[in-house]
């Protein structure tokens, strides 16, 4: 799968949820390669209100280096009364710096909630987006012919 919408992380971290939350929160980091084809996901179990510094160290912790370019926090809560929205930044910028010290791009962190969604980072296609030239791009060739003719065209 080629990631190109920060929804595709909401959809690739929920692969990882059980139907029942109950009453707690998951976090998760999404992964893509350098072409951003999807890597893998993460479990994240660190505070990140209390301990900030420590939880941007696990998250950048359970990244592959050798193939790993891009990641994005996914964070699901119960608690619907937070604001994310700007909750999330003190870390976010943080988790920023530090990954791109390590050559990494973190592309945001994303909320979900019952009641609403937030994001630090694209939601919608990436190519949409003011600045969008920081993003992964994707291509696509299609292969077309002609009538009576075997040549392949892009």
């Amino acid at each position: 799968m080629i990631i190109d919408s920060g929804w595709d992380f909401l959809s690739l971290a929920r692969l990882r949820w059980p139907d029942d939350l109950g009453s707690g929160d998951r976090q998760f980091v999404v992964f893509g390669d350098h072409h951003w084809w999807f890597y893998g996901v993460a479990d994240v179990f660190g505070d990140r209100w209390a301990h900030p510094e420590e939880w941007v160290d696990e998250v950048l912790n359970t990244v592959d280096s050798d193939m790993v370019r891009y990641l994005a926090v996914v964070l699901e809560s119960v608690n619907t009364s937070l604001d994310y929205s700007l909750d999330a930044y003190p870390f976010d910028r943080m988790l920023r710096a530090k990954a791109a010290e390590r050559g990494l791009h973190h592309m945001g962190c994303y909320f979900i909630g019952n009641e609403y969604w937030s994001a630090t980072g694209p939601m919608k296609t990436f190519a949409t987006y003011v600045g969008s030239e920081q993003y992964p791009t994707v291509t696509v060739e299609v292969a077309t012919t002609t009538p009576g003719s075997s040549a392949m065209h892009a």
